[in-house]
């Protein structure tokens, strides 16, 4: 018998770059107050549906809106 693993992709919230259509790349841009409330909401649409591990890339908008889903989740364990 094969489980199945549910698997959520979820972009990071935006940035000022994000928001004045400027290509970041991997330039490190952090969110802004809008990504931040976009990482909130993606983290009440997430509530209950068995997520035990957050992993996102390094750069601080992914990083940030990870921790903020982490937070408002209360999972413990980080991904890598």
């Amino acid at each position: 018998i094969k489980a199945t693993v549910p698997f959520f992709l979820i972009r990071h919230g935006q940035t000022d770059y994000n928001a004045k259509n400027i290509s970041q790349g991997w330039k490190d841009i952090p969110l802004n107050d809008v990504g931040k409330a976009e990482a909130l909401k993606a983290a009440k649409d997430l509530k209950g549906k068995g997520i035990k591990k957050i992993y996102s890339s390094n750069l601080s908008r992914a990083k940030e809106t990870a921790e903020i889903i982490r937070n408002e989740l209360q999972i413990k364990e980080k991904g890598a």
